[in-house]
């Protein structure tokens, strides 16, 4: 399974961060979108998320889209890692 993942800008809300993570949630392409630590009591780490993506998707449209929120400082696709 692919991922990207993403980090709000500070001065976002969380129901903001919450309201976009349902609508993220909803697009073409995405099955599932989270937090990376929901209970996290560090506001900077409670701000990054991922997006897990469907295989057939274009995952660098699914970051520039990501990134071309206002309200989302970063946004990137991990490296891919294989066993040796």
């Amino acid at each position: 399974m692919r991922s990207v993942l993403f980090t709000f800008s500070p001065q976002v809300s969380r129901e903001r961060q919450e309201a976009l993570l349902a609508q993220i949630g909803t697009w073409q392409g995405v099955k599932k979108v989270a937090r990376l630590k929901p209970d996290a009591q560090h506001p900077e780490i409670w701000r990054m998320c991922y997006a897990d993506i469907e295989d057939d998707a274009d995952i660098e449209a699914m970051v520039e889209r990501l990134a071309a929120l206002p309200e989302v400082e970063s946004a990137a696709s991990p490296a891919e890692r294989h066993l040796l």
